[in-house]
């Protein structure tokens, strides 16, 4: 347990990274701390797997916006949402080797659809 937005590694320590289903709880600015965060305790070169909401998903036209891409979704939880070129922004000065793919899963016969952005790559 912890705060993501304060890891208590050192700074260019870590040699891999995952972060599936987490990262994306919170406001944008709590997301973009994480993310900063994430990529401090990374050693250069090292590999990265996160997973981020893409704001395509449907809980963006069913639950109430709380901010910038950030809504309450199903237990009250705020929840940030990307599009790709936000996240794109946000991981290509940082990376190498980038990779963002598009997951989505169907809920009710396509009628809602859940959807990630899965990012992959490397730490300049």
């Amino acid at each position: 347990t912890g705060d993501l937005r304060r890891l208590p590694y050192r700074s260019d320590s870590i040699g891999a990274l995952v972060s599936w289903e987490a990262i994306f709880y919170g406001d944008c600015e709590g997301v973009l701390q994480a993310i900063a965060e994430a990529f401090r305790v990374l050693r250069p070169g090292g590999l990265f797997l996160i997973s981020l909401k893409s704001l395509g998903d449907y809980r963006t036209r069913e639950f109430p916006r709380l901010g910038l891409n950030t809504f309450a979704t199903e237990q009250g939880l705020p929840m940030s949402f990307f599009t790709r070129g936000e996240i794109e922004g946000i991981f290509a000065p940082r990376s190498r080797c980038l990779t963002i793919e598009l997951l989505a899963r169907s809920l009710e016969n396509g009628a809602r659809l859940r959807e990630n952005f899965v990012v992959t790559g490397r730490k300049r």
